[in-house]
């Protein structure tokens, strides 16, 4: 898969360790022999964002601690280091604001009040600066360790 949709393994790859999605394994959606119909979603961020942690409060806390949350991810070693370089140079430059506005209703949504909401926008803010540096400690997890083919 990751030879079909290398851009996409990396982008999933990175974007997943910023968010902290530990789950992603059985979330993937991906055509691998119909070449004609290029297809790879991936969907359900339920164990991310603010279920990182039993709380809120906590998951914030570890998003915004910069350490690695992701300690396995089906694409590990899949995705090659110039694809993971351009998609945490991506994240990375992203500005606060835009990170916020993404968190943030402007009102309570479901059982996340907007001081939550902001907090998430501060935490994942810092978060995308601090990929570089993630990344970059953890390659040997992360990287291609040799040719993996289609697997």
């Amino acid at each position: 898969m990751a030879s079909l949709y290398p851009s996409d393994v990396a982008a999933l790859v990175v974007f997943d360790i910023w968010i902290g999605n530990w789950d992603r394994g059985g979330n993937i959606k991906a055509a691998v022999v119909s070449e004609h119909l290029p297809l790879f979603l991936a969907f359900d961020h339920s164990h991310a964002l603010l279920n990182v942690d039993e709380t809120a409060g906590g998951s914030i806390a570890r998003l915004g601690g910069g350490s690695l949350i992701v300690e396995s991810h089906p694409f590990y070693g899949r995705a090659t280091p110039d694809m993971l370089d351009k998609w945490v140079e991506r994240i990375a430059r992203m500005d606060a604001g835009t990170v916020a506005e993404c968190c943030g209703f402007g009102r309570p949504f479901r059982s996340v009040g907007t001081e939550t909401q902001e907090a998430l926008g501060i935490a994942l803010a810092a978060r995308a600066g601090d990929l570089p540096r993630i990344v970059s400690e953890n390659k040997a997890k992360i990287q291609v360790q040799g040719h993996h083919g289609n697997r």
